[in-house]
């Protein structure tokens, strides 16, 4: 990865973080951030308060659009399931099974289940720290419940 590439992934981290914890970005500003510059920088405080006006605008505008693409694809993705199952010392295997609808008028269910094999370094957080723990070689993760927590937690936007 060349220093471009480096810095392209740490704008993108931050962007993440924003667009995570906005609220707590925005919590900090008016309550030490702003005040801060009223008391020691008057003569930017317009341009201050408008910068974060707009960055609001662009946060909360992303995180409609992930809200409404998620349950957009929640109409169709009625469960997707991940078991994760400890082949080898380095080595796991993922099993995905997924039940969509292709059409809503239809309803018809279909089940697609997809197996690959994965290095430990690809297994989800949670996965890693709960074999850990427990010593235990099969995992299983309700994927569609974990992203509509996901969701869920932007729930400032309508």
């Amino acid at each position: 990865m060349n220093s471009s590439d480096s810095i392209k992934v740490i704008f993108a981290a931050i962007g993440v973080a924003l667009l995570w914890f906005w609220e707590k970005v925005t919590d900090w500003a008016r309550q030490s951030f702003f005040p801060f510059v009223e008391k020691h920088l008057p003569e930017i405080l317009e341009y201050v308060e408008k910068a974060f006006t707009w960055i609001d605008n662009v946060v909360v505008s992303i995180r409609r659009g992930i809200k409404a693409a998620w349950n957009k694809v929640r109409q169709y993705l009625l469960k997707m399931a991940m078991h994760f199952e400890k082949t080898s010392s380095s080595k796991w295997v993922r099993k995905t099974t997924s039940y969509i609808i292709k059409t809503l008028e239809s309803k018809t269910v279909t089940k697609q289940e997809v197996e690959e094999e994965i290095n430990w370094d690809d297994l989800p957080l949670d996965v890693r720290k709960s074999w850990m723990k427990s010593k235990e070689n099969n995992f299983d993760i309700d994927y569609t419940a974990e992203k509509d927590k996901n969701v869920d937690s932007l729930e400032m936007i309508n």
